[in-house]
């Protein structure tokens, strides 16, 4: 059975090896849109217009709501973050030296 590499890093066995992946990924893509659809809006309507003005705030609400949910994920997921950031910087590291194993 293959299993795509991503699921290595979070759960080999599950069929929710995307999981952690997608807990950032939708949360981000529901900000953008909101974030695009609101400067559209703010563009094109008027600021007489009740309703513009109302749907406006909602996006804006909406754009607020979800990146204060993903600052509370990095908050408790930061000593993962700061440990996959250290194996990125080590393979960086790797790559810029060549190969070669560095001598202390």
């Amino acid at each position: 059975m293959y299993v795509w590499p991503l699921c290595f890093a979070f759960h080999a066995e599950s069929h929710l090896c995307l999981y952690p992946l997608l807990s950032v990924l939708l949360p981000l893509s529901v900000a953008f849109i909101s974030y695009i659809v609101r400067w559209i809006m703010d563009l094109t309507c008027s600021s007489w217009s009740t309703v513009c003005r109302a749907s406006s705030d909602m996006l804006s609400h909406i754009f607020a709501v979800v990146m204060f949910f993903m600052l509370i994920i990095a908050f408790t997921k930061a000593k993962q973050i700061k440990e996959a950031l250290e194996r990125v910087k080590a393979a960086l590291e790797l790559l810029a030296s060549d190969g070669k194993a560095k001598k202390d």
